[in-house]
């Protein structure tokens, strides 16, 4: 089977006995042509896409979660306005320690008797100088001093959605090993960079469309494949394949959370190829 590009598209369950109300995620991989390290809000890629396309059936639940950080506002005024509450501290402690100078002089004097190797007299020094700094502030409240800042908006996750599969080894004219077993290698194959054969420059991995159809409750574009978690299940056809697979995809979208990005799917500053690569 093929799409409109003429892209193969590998489709699980292949058997799909009444069609009315079902949702497919469909993945497609792009391999990554250039990225530049300085893009627009960090979208800058070329990619081309290759010879695959997935056609999962949808999981029963789908969860994913945007999250975004709130934090104090901070400015030169407003760190100028937190040494108030520095002042305010030193005011109230002050008169305690009208004798500090007294007692800082009392320290140098034990660090010179460190020095010149009486350690038992600079030791009495110091615990004697401690202990009169702490019988002169214990007596000294506590200041209730703080600055207020307006909390407001810092920075936006990356979306991630983690998609739970069943996939079933459905047609009696497929293996297990083209219906199963085939998809999960695929897809771990495009997870990973590509070695090839330099001691420094790699390939990177593929990055994918995610989306869900019909409609776009999932409409990601391009996505990093973070982790492929697959659970083979009993029972093994005679080649020794799995007849059933739970797999767990997470992926995470490369482009920075906007409003576009939940409305389009992403930053509109990707290039894309359209000529598909086998």
């Amino acid at each position: 089977m093929a799409d409109p590009e003429g892209r193969e598209v590998i489709q699980n369950p292949q058997n799909v006995v009444g069609s009315n109300n079902l949702v497919w995620v469909i993945l497609q991989p792009y391999k990554i042509r250039s990225q530049s390290s300085a893009g627009r809000r960090g979208t800058s890629l070329d990619s081309v896409a290759i010879g695959h396309q997935f056609k999962l059936l949808a999981p029963p639940s789908i969860m994913y979660s945007i999250g975004h950080t709130w934090g104090d506002y901070e400015s030169i005024a407003t760190r100028m306005l937190s040494k108030f509450v520095d002042v305010a501290k030193l005011k109230a402690e002050a008169g305690a320690l009208g004798g500090g100078l007294e007692a800082l002089q009392d320290v140098g004097g034990g660090l010179t008797s460190l020095v010149t190797g009486n350690i038992e007299g600079a030791a009495k020094k110091a615990e004697d100088t401690l202990k009169r700094i702490q019988r002169s502030v214990s007596g000294v409240g506590v200041v209730n001093a703080k600055v207020d800042t307006p909390l407001v908006y810092q920075s936006s996750e990356r979306r991630t959605i983690s998609l739970e599969f069943k996939l079933v080894a459905t047609s009696s004219k497929s293996s297990a090993k083209s219906e199963v077993y085939d998809i999960v290698k695929y897809l771990e194959i495009y997870s990973c960079p590509d070695f090839t054969g330099d001691e420094v420059y790699f390939s990177p991995p593929y990055v994918f469309n995610v989306y869900t159809s019909p409609g776009k409750m999932i409409n990601i574009n391009r996505a990093a494949l973070e982790s492929v978690q697959p659970t083979w299940e009993y029972p093994f056809d005679n080649e020794g394949y799995p007849m059933s697979c739970s797999l767990t995809l997470t992926f995470k979208d490369l482009s920075p959370l906007y409003r576009v990005t939940v409305e389009k799917g992403g930053i509109p500053q990707i290039k894309i190829t359209s000529k598909p690569k086998s």
